[in-house]
């Protein structure tokens, strides 16, 4: 579930790169030049893209007090992932390991942004749960308190008593991520909210 802009920037893309081919200039410096300042304008257009999504993200981003369901983020992110999908695709349909190493190195610098921009908008969505996450846990460290002061002996009854205050939280919210963000995304949510929960 992604947003159709991404489609819409590719399918441009694409079709410039088709008229690229077209050209068959014969002689390769001339050749590497072209794809190499297209690299480059793609590159460029992606970050302006990413620029102004990333700017979104944090606006339209679901405050968790208000929003049990982040859909919205949720497509931002599959957004970067699938841009990053379509750059790999784009790279091997410029030649790949056959383009000239300037060229290639834009296109996967360019990856290497999107991927580390990912990262960071994951993990952005894994803070703004921080507030209930963490009063969960203290509500966790009590009833862990009180269970290590009482005499049951089921150790599986008294970790599910103690996990049901987070679990409670984050099932359902989880569960929303789960329909909504590819799976890549999903692994950084998940990640995201393990360092919370550790920490």
């Amino acid at each position: 579930l992604h947003s159709n802009s991404v489609l819409d920037i590719f399918s441009v893309i694409n079709q410039n790169m088709d008229i690229l081919k077209r050209l068959e200039s014969p002689i390769k410096e001339t050749h590497d030049k072209y794809f190499y300042l297209f690299s480059v304008n793609i590159s460029h257009v992606l970050n302006q893209y990413t620029e102004i999504m990333c700017k979104d993200f944090k606006q339209v981003y679901c405050n968790p007090v208000k929003e049990e369901i982040p859909q919205t983020p949720c497509v931002m992110l599959n957004n970067i992932q699938q841009l990053r999908v379509q750059l790999e695709k784009v790279f091997t349909s410029m030649g790949g390991d056959d383009m000239s190493s300037e060229a290639q190195e834009v296109l996967r610098d360019q990856q290497l942004i999107l991927n580390n921009m990912l990262d960071d908008l994951c993990l952005y969505f894994g803070e703004g749960f921080e507030p209930k996450i963490k009063k969960c846990m203290t509500v966790m460290a009590s009833i862990l308190h009180g269970e290590i002061t009482s005499d049951k002996q089921d150790s599986v009854e008294a970790a599910d008593k103690i996990l049901q205050p987070l679990l409670a939280k984050l099932d359902p919210l989880l569960e929303s991520c789960l329909m909504i963000c590819e799976k890549t995304g999903l692994k950084r949510i998940l990640k995201a909210f393990g360092t919370l929960v550790i920490v």
